[in-house]
C-alpha cells in the first residue's frame, strides 16, 4: 500500500495514530484501483498490535492478517449478494454498528460496490450515517460513485483512490514472472492487478494472443480466411467472458497501435514489436480516415456484446468490416 498509493497511506497512518478517522468515507476509483486493500490496510494500521513508528501496521501480527483474509470479527466486509446489496445485508450492518468491538472498541465496515444497494439498502445505511454510534469507522467502495444516493455521498469523506500506473503494474507482471509480452500488452488491456495478473498465469491466454495476432495479420494482408479463423482459432481460446474481453481489447490496441504508426504519436516502444513490419506496409497504402474507422469498429464490438450480439457474430462481423476497411 505504500507503494501503490503513498500519499494516502501516509495521510491515513497519521489518522489512525490520532485516532481522528471519520466515521465514513467513500472511496472512489476504478476496479482494480485498489480500494478494497486500502479499506483493510486502515483497519490494520488502527487494529495492529505492533504498529510501526509512522503509524503503519507492521502486517505480520494476528491482527493484521486476520483482517487481510476477512476473518477479523471487528471488521465486516459486505459484497453484492448477487447482482445487488440487499436490506438485509445493512440491516445486519446495523446490529453490529450497535454493538461494542468483539475485541476492541473499535469497529470498520467495508461495503464492496456500494452503488449496487437496493433502494431499501441505501435507505437503511442513510439511517445510521446520519446517527452514528460507538467508536465505528465505515468504508463505502465504488467505482461508480454518482450511482449513489447524493444524501449517502454527503455524509462521508470522498476519496479518490487511482489505480496503478503502467510501470507498477508491469513491475507487479515482471515479479510474477509473466513473459516481456504479458507484461507490455496486459497493463494495456487492464489496470486491475488482480485480474492482470491471473490472466497473466492462465496458460491460455499466450494461445490467445497468438491467435488475435495471426487472425489480425490475415486481415491486413487482405486474407478472407481470417472469417473462418473466428471459428477455428480463436473461439477455442476465448471460452469465458473475461478472455472474450482480452480478445476484443486486443484488437482496439492492434487498431490504434496501427493510427498511432501512422501518425508518428507513440510515446514509448510500441506493442506487437513483432507485428511493426506488417504495420509499416499498411500504414504506407491506406489513409488515416481508414485506419480511424478501424479502431471505431473494433470499439464498437464491446456494445454489440452489451447488446446480447454473440461473441462469434459480432467478431465474423467485425473481420469482414475490417477488411473493407483496410483495403
Amino acid at each position: 500500500m505504500t507503494t501503490k498509493h503513498p500519499h494516502l497511506a501516509t495521510h491515513f497512518a497519521r489518522l489512525a495514530q490520532k485516532k481522528t478517522l471519520a466515521h465514513a468515507y467513500l472511496f472512489t476509483g476504478a476496479t482494480g484501483a485498489g480500494k478494497t486493500a486500502l479499506a483493510r490496510w486502515v483497519a490494520q494500521a488502527c487494529l495492529c498490535v505492533q504498529p510501526q513508528v509512522n503509524g503503519q501496521p507492521c502486517g505480520q501480527c494476528d491482527e493484521c492478517h486476520r483482517i487481510q483474509r476477512d476473518e477479523h470479527p471487528d471488521v465486516l466486509h459486505i459484497v453484492p449478494d448477487g447482482q445487488t446489496i440487499k436490506v438485509n445485508q445493512i440491516r445486519l450492518l446495523r446490529s453490529e454498528f450497535s454493538k461494542s468491538g468483539v475485541e476492541g472498541l473499535q469497529k470498520f465496515f467495508i461495503i464492496s460496490e456500494a452503488e449496487k444497494m437496493t433502494a431499501s439498502a441505501a435507505n437503511s445505511l442513510l439511517k445510521f450515517l446520519e446517527e452514528p454510534t460507538g467508536q465505528v469507522t465505515a468504508f463505502l467502495l465504488s467505482a461508480h460513485p454518482q450511482q449513489l444516493l447524493p444524501t449517502i455521498v454527503s455524509r462521508c469523506q470522498v476519496v479518490k483512490v487511482a489505480p496503478p500506473t503502467v510501470a507498477q503494474l508491469r513491475e507487479a507482471l515482471r515479479a510474477a514472472g509473466a513473459t516481456t509480452e504479458l507484461q507490455e500488452l496486459l497493463p494495456l488491456i487492464t489496470r486491475d492487478q488482480q485480474v492482470a495478473l491471473r490472466l497473466a498465469g492462465d496458460p491460455v491466454v499466450p494461445k490467445l494472443i497468438t491467435a488475435i495476432k495471426q487472425w489480425f495479420t490475415q486481415i491486413c494482408q487482405g486474407d478472407y480466411r481470417a472469417f473462418v479463423a473466428v471459428q477455428t482459432r480463436i473461439m477455442p481460446e476465448a471460452t469465458s467472458p473475461e478472455l472474450r474481453s482480452m480478445a476484443v481489447d486486443l484488437v482496439v490496441q492492434l487498431t490504434r497501435t496501427l493510427l498511432l504508426t501512422a501518425v508518428s504519436a507513440q510515446d514509448e516502444t510500441p506493442p506487437f514489436p513483432d507485428m511493426a513490419a506488417l504495420f509499416n506496409q499498411v500504414v504506407a497504402r491506406v489513409s488515416k480516415k481508414q485506419l480511424t474507422a478501424g479502431v471505431t469498429a473494433a470499439l464498437g464490438v464491446s456494445r454489440q456484446l452489451a447488446a446480447n450480439v454473440s461473441f462469434q457474430n459480432a467478431f465474423e462481423g467485425l473481420t469482414l468490416r475490417l477488411i473493407t476497411v483496410l483495403h
